[in-house]
């Protein structure tokens, strides 16, 4: 995903958040294939984002020693 895609994304959560109804490209967006591509890449984005800070800088450091 390139940054767009990930911005996109994020408001995508954010209708999504507030029950509002979801537009992608112009296509509304229910439980179809690309929908659920954007909740898995949501997902993802997420679980990385929430992941302790400090783990990840140890092992940033390490893998660049």
């Amino acid at each position: 995903m390139g940054g767009g895609d990930t911005i996109k994304a994020i408001l995508l959560l954010a209708d999504l958040m507030e029950g509002g109804y979801i537009e992608f490209k112009g296509e509304g967006i229910g439980l179809t294939e690309k929908g659920r591509l954007v909740v898995k890449a949501l997902e993802k984005l997420v679980k990385s984002k929430t992941a302790p800070r400090k783990k990840v800088r140890s092992v940033r450091s390490t893998s660049s020693l």
